[in-house]
């Protein structure tokens, strides 16, 4: 193969990458809260989602608590302001 025909290869790499558009994943997980309770256990509240999920962490367990949408949050919020 030529030398010369590799010349070229560059400036279309930089052509073709201001092309791309890299689009990042949306998390949907998210650790909102944690509150330690002593000797390796917490809860944390996890939204997942729409909904809201209350952990219970110890070293031999995770328990799902409580779950409840986050409409519903938002609405029992609204209702205690009126």
């Amino acid at each position: 193969m030529e030398a010369g025909m590799w010349r070229h290869v560059p400036e279309t790499m930089r052509r073709l990458l201001r092309l791309v558009r890299i689009q990042r994943n949306v998390k949907e997980l998210r650790v909102r809260e944690t509150a330690a309770l002593g000797e390796r256990r917490f809860l944390a509240l996890v939204e997942w989602k729409d909904e809201q999920l209350l952990i219970g962490v110890t070293p031999g367990a995770i328990t799902l608590l409580k779950t409840q949408a986050r409409d519903s949050r938002n609405a029992a919020k609204r209702g205690s302001e009126e």
